[in-house]
């Protein structure tokens, strides 16, 4: 199941892991080890952009650093 976290600088995200959106589009693939899912939102509630991550360390910097597109 997806969550949305909002950072220290209130910028919004859909956070996911592969293997949710594996089993919900009948993927069959490990998405080379990208697992952890971070998608920016934007103001309006719309997903703007999609980042995969192989570590969640990785995806906790891109949140915490986020400068916006």
């Amino acid at each position: 199941m997806s969550e949305i976290y909002t950072n220290h600088k209130g910028q919004s995200f859909e956070l996911t892991m592969w293997d949710e959106v594996k089993k919900d589009c009948g993927y069959i693939d490990n998405n080379k080890g990208y697992i952890y899912g971070c998608h920016p939102i934007d103001e309006e509630g719309q997903i703007i952009d999609c980042n995969w991550f192989k570590t969640n360390d990785q995806r906790i910097n891109f949140l915490n650093n986020f400068e916006g597109i």
